[in-house]
C-alpha cells in the first residue's frame, strides 16, 4: 500500500510539473510573442500554475487553499514591488544586440520592460511555492500536534512542493 501511495504522489508531482511546462510553453510564450502584455500574461500563467499545481500535488484541502491564498497575495505584492523597482532603476530591457534584433524581428510588439517584470513574477514561483506549502503544513501540524509533531508529513509535503519548482 505504501508503494502505491508513493507512486500516486510522484505521479501527481510529475503531472503538476507537466502542467506548468504546458502553461509556459503554450500560453506564456505565445501570448508574449503575439504582443499581449507580458505582465498580464505572466500574472495569468502564475495564477494558473499556483492554483492547479498546488491542488494537483497536495489535494483539495484547507491547508492547500490557505497556501494558495498566501501565494496569490505574494504574487500581487511581488508584481507591485518589481514594477516600482524596474521603473525606479530605468530598466529598458535592451541590454545586448539580441534584444535589439528581437525587437526588430517582432516589429516592436514585445514590451521589454513588461518582459522583465513578467520574468520576475514567473521566477519567484519556485521559491514562493516551496515556502508557502511548507509553512502552511508546518502551521497545521503545530496546531494539531499537542505534544507530538509528525515530521513525516512536513517532509513529504516539502518534497512535493520542491518537485514543482
Amino acid at each position: 500500500m505504501s508503494l502505491l501511495f508513493r507512486w500516486q504522489t510522484r505521479s501527481a508531482r510529475l503531472l503538476a510539473l507537466a502542467v506548468s511546462f504546458f502553461f509556459i510553453s503554450y500560453l506564456l510564450l505565445p501570448g508574449i510573442l503575439a504582443g499581449y502584455s507580458p505582465v498580464l500574461v505572466a500574472t495569468g500563467v502564475s495564477v494558473l500554475i499556483i492554483v492547479l499545481g498546488s491542488y494537483i500535488t497536495h489535494g483539495f484541502n484547507r491547508t492547500t487553499t490557505t497556501a494558495i491564498v498566501g501565494m496569490l497575495g505574494t504574487i500581487a505584492i511581488t508584481g507591485l514591488l518589481a514594477y516600482v523597482a524596474i521603473h525606479w532603476a530605468h530598466l529598458s530591457g535592451f541590454n545586448n544586440e539580441e534584444s535589439v534584433n528581437l525587437n526588430f524581428d517582432t516589429h516592436g510588439t514585445i514590451d521589454f520592460v513588461g518582459l522583465i517584470l513578467g520574468s520576475i513574477m514567473i521566477g519567484v514561483l519556485g521559491v514562493l511555492y516551496d515556502a508557502a506549502i511548507g509553512q502552511a503544513v508546518a502551521v497545521e501540524e503545530l496546531i494539531n500536534a499537542g505534544h507530538t509533531c509528525r515530521a513525516e508529513r512536513f517532509i513529504r509535503e516539502q518534497s512535493g512542493s520542491a518537485a514543482n519548482m
